[in-house]
């Protein structure tokens, strides 16, 4: 079967989808939580979180590399546990998005609906129709869009943590940016 994939996307493509999905998701749900446990720490935190991603990003590079086939992850869990190992990747698989795509497009419908005045559930069924048009693209389109809007939401969301240590109030220090104790609840 690897003789009949075709390469369409590059590490650079890769690494851009990758990171927004991880961190572009986290964005929608995320960021009231961690400010409200985590106070002005909670920028630090989310980083901590994205860089604790990249091992998995390393990973997934290697096996694409090693191992070039369409299935994904219920490809290389079947290499590893064999026809079992597959299909309970898979139905993992099926399963976070059959829970989890739902989750995070009610997430930015919420967000939508705040700034347009459509219902919050109409909103979600608009996003999810913008997200699978360009699935919808012919041949190397669908990648190369994907790779696009990718990479857009990296740019967007360095620019937006930019933004945020710039309008975080008094200096920035390295000390600033590692959170206490104190404001971790650990004392």
């Amino acid at each position: 079967m690897a003789e009949d994939l075709k390469r369409s996307l590059g590490l650079f493509q890769g690494t851009a989808l990758f990171l927004s999905l991880v961190i572009g998701a986290g964005l929608l749900t995320l960021p009231g939580l961690a400010v409200e446990m985590a106070g002005r720490h909670a920028l630090t935190a989310w980083l901590a979180c994205a860089v604790a991603a990249l091992p998995f990003l390393a990973v997934f590079i290697v096996l694409g590399r090693r191992y070039p086939e369409a299935g994904g992850i219920s490809a290389y869990a079947g290499r590893a546990f064999g026809r079992f190992g597959a299909d309970m990747a898979g139905l993992l698989f099926l399963g976070a998005v059959v829970f989890g795509l739902p989750s995070i497009a009610l997430a930015g419908g919420h967000y939508l609906a705040a700034i347009s005045g459509l219902p919050a559930h109409v909103a979600a069924l608009l996003l999810l129709g913008g997200a699978l048009l360009p699935h919808m693209m012919p041949g190397d389109g669908a990648s190369r869009a994907i790779g696009v809007i990718a990479s857009g939401v990296l740019v967007v969301i360095v620019g937006f943590l930019g933004l945020g240590y710039a309008g975080l109030p008094g200096p920035i220090s390295a000390a600033s940016l590692v959170p206490d104790t104190i404001s971790l609840g650990l004392v």
